[in-house]
């Protein structure tokens, strides 16, 4: 189990690599907390020699710190939450980054019909499912293709990612 002082903080003014000669030369099992502006990638310090680490803003509180702190002693990783949504939010919007919008909002029984594509269903399997006729079931796909602009069955699965729309 880790000692309180093996919690290291450290700004992202200390590079990658002095960080790692330090933890080296001191032959302890560390955990960091880096204090940065986002700037960084999270993975700049996951190869870090260290039983846990986190990256929290300059302007954290000091609740947010403690809580840091406490969670790298007990072996968790850490990351300020708005750096994680918005990388994931740019991974699925277009190459412009902006999300395109629906045509038209999708139903209830067209987003269900959607989230089984997701999962590889055929359309019979989609009715036997949906307790509705395998035509219905075209009628839906056929319909999901249309709001979302797509030709196919990956690029609506692609697209309903995209818009929020199917959980994967």
């Amino acid at each position: 189990m880790l000692d309180q002082a093996d919690v290291w903080v450290v700004t992202e003014a200390i590079s990658r690599d002095e960080i790692r000669q330090e933890i080296i030369a001191a032959q302890a099992e560390v955990a960091l907390l880096v204090l940065g502006d986002g700037e960084h990638s999270s993975q700049d310090y996951a190869g870090l020699p260290v039983r846990a680490w986190g990256v929290l803003p300059v302007d954290a509180t000091v609740e947010e710190m403690i809580a840091a702190i406490q969670a790298l002693h007990a072996g968790l990783i850490v990351i300020y939450p708005d750096w994680v949504t918005l990388p994931l939010a740019r991974r699925l919007s277009g190459p412009s980054g902006e999300v395109e919008t629906l045509v038209e909002p999708l139903t209830e029984r067209e987003t269900e019909v959607l989230q089984w594509l997701a999962q590889g269903l055929s359309n019979r399997q989609i009715a036997a499912k949906l307790h509705i006729s395998e035509h219905t079931v075209k009628f839906h796909v056929s319909s999901v293709y249309g709001k979302l602009g797509a030709t196919n069955r990956a690029e609506a699965v692609r697209l309903g990612v995209r818009q929020g729309v199917v959980l994967v």
